[in-house]
């Protein structure tokens, strides 16, 4: 159950930066047609560069192009915990073993590294990057709440 939190949190952080990352491209098709938005232009480039740095440390980039067997990339924290989840459903009647156990408590502190990440994504760097939008005269980025 513990393992299924963890993936449940890790899925809704990548839906919500997908959904952020689906506004930036939005806006930058709007923006890029005038030369004069540059500025927000790079804004949106950086932001995103952000907004991936934190996803790829939860899903593998060659996941989200449909190739589940490629080995071009290692398996990342989502990966990780469904590979677990996958062994422990595989022993239902005995009690996880230390190893599992280990496993989980490593995986679980890389989630919490990543969920601050995220957060400081979702708050400063959001926040940052809003501002300048609203300087602008345009609406911010909104993060959607999953689940």
């Amino acid at each position: 159950l513990a393992i299924r939190e963890d993936l449940s949190s890790v899925t809704d952080m990548i839906n919500q930066i997908e959904w952020l990352r689906k506004q930036l491209y939005d806006l930058e098709n709007i923006l890029k047609a005038d030369a004069k938005n540059n500025e927000i232009l790079n804004s949106i480039t950086a932001f995103d560069k952000k907004c991936r740095a934190v996803e790829d440390e939860l899903f593998q980039p060659v996941l989200a192009e449909g190739d589940s067997k490629s080995f071009r990339s290692p398996h990342k924290l989502y990966g990780k915990l469904s590979v677990l989840a996958g062994d422990l459903s595989d022993s239902v009647d005995f009690a996880p073993n230390k190893q599992q156990r280990e496993v989980h408590a490593m995986l679980k502190e890389r989630l919490i590294k990543v969920k601050a990440a995220f957060e400081n994504l979702t708050s400063s760097d959001l926040q940052t990057f809003n501002e300048l939008l609203r300087q602008k005269k345009m609406s911010g980025l909104i993060v959607p709440k999953v689940s």
